[in-house]
């Protein structure tokens, strides 16, 4: 587990609830400055920036890109406006974050070819990088381990996938991180849970995945010649330009309180080239 500080939280001011009162997300023992938030209680279909949409099932949550960054940013975590939504169960015991990067149309002709190999190097590299940032910052260092899950891209979904291991001075901690390829750009989708979680929260990620679409005209299949076209490939997606690191390292941090568990804090950090392309690292805070 990762054993990280943060910075005293401010308060905030109330926020009327879309869908759930504050006082029903209380009783699920969330931080009122989460339970304040604009939830919209499923089932219903959670929009997100008129680019994708996600159907919310019974038992789940969402809130959308200004609220959902909202919360980040008040608990001390840098934004990027890039961020779309958020969903969860109702205890927010485990939660998915989405966000975009508007590269443009990502070909997929190399997904035959992606190398493992090459690419741990590549990450590793990066995280040496990484680490030099997050001590700026305060942030306890991440040590890459390796694969908990090589990438492999789904050619139906245009849905490249893939996990890794971090370890923190409070322990090993796993990365899940997915990437749905769109007309325009990617939409990066991290799912945080705690890592002894991950096995049994995956299949419950997996079916409410299935409720995700791009809206009509930002479908993969729908790019057409003189659209934009990104200067990366697959491999980059997962890589994310490890010299970009040093740059700028996405952290964003959410603080969130489930029945019978400790804090968690959620810090992320994978750059991508030329721009943010992933963000995630689990654990809980001392």
């Amino acid at each position: 587990m990762c054993f990280l500080t943060r910075a005293t939280m401010g308060g905030i001011a109330a926020i009327a609830v879309l869908g759930m009162s504050s006082a029903a997300l209380a009783q699920q023992n969330l931080p009122p400055e989460i339970a304040s938030l604009p939830w919209q209680k499923g089932p219903c279909t959670g929009t997100m920036s008129d680019i994708c949409e996600l159907k919310v099932k019974k038992g789940m949550m969402f809130v959308p890109d200004r609220a959902a960054r909202k919360a980040l940013q008040e608990f001390g975590n840098l934004t990027d406006d890039s961020e779309m939504g958020l969903v969860g169960p109702l205890d927010l015991d485990w939660f998915v974050v989405f966000e975009w990067d508007d590269i443009g149309y990502v070909k997929d002709d190399g997904a035959k070819d992606l190398d493992e190999r090459k690419m741990m190097e590549e990450l590793k590299r990066g995280s040496e990088a990484g680490n030099r940032a997050r001590r700026e910052a305060g942030l306890g260092e991440m040590r890459l381990l390796g694969w908990a899950m090589p990438p492999t891209y789904d050619a139906k979904n245009n849905s490249l996938v893939w996990a890794t291991r971090f370890q923190t001075d409070g322990g090993e901690v796993v990365n899940y991180f997915a990437r749905r390829l769109g007309r325009k750009g990617v939409a990066r989708v991290t799912l945080v849970c705690d890592p002894e979680d991950l096995e049994k929260v995956l299949p419950k990620y997996e079916d409410m995945m299935k409720g995700f679409t791009f809206t009509s005209g930002q479908k993969y299949a729908e790019w057409k010649p003189g659209d934009k076209v990104a200067a990366v490939g697959l491999a980059a997606l997962v890589t994310g330009g490890a010299a970009a690191v040093a740059v700028k390292t996405g952290l964003f941090a959410v603080l969130l309180k489930s029945i019978g568990k400790a804090w968690k804090l959620v810090v992320a950090g994978i750059i991508g080239v030329g721009a943010i392309i992933g963000k995630v690292v689990m654990g809980r805070r001392s």
